[in-house]
């Protein structure tokens, strides 16, 4: 079972994707993303939409993702790691 961050990170990401795909067969469901998949390979996620998925996840967990850390981050799973790290 999914604890809090993942949850809400997965559905940052599934909204981000929903909103910036023009596509209806695009659509994800924050229930099926994965910790493993990969922003760019396994979701309809491009450089500009990754970014505004690192701004919503700082607006809502109150943190900054670092420029440096932001190019290391290719996963959910990363991701979620660097919100548990700083919350």
């Amino acid at each position: 079972m999914p604890n809090k961050i993942e949850r809400l990170v997965k559905e940052i990401v599934a909204e981000v994707c929903n909103t910036n795909s023009s596509k209806s067969y695009c659509r994800v469901s924050a229930k099926k993303i994965s910790n493993k998949h990969n922003f760019k390979l396994d979701l309809p996620i491009d450089t500009i939409s990754l970014y505004d998925i690192f701004a919503s996840v700082e607006d809502r967990f109150y943190l900054n993702i670092k420029e440096a850390v932001a190019k290391k981050i290719t996963t959910v799973d990363d991701l979620i790691e660097c919100v548990e790290c700083q919350y």
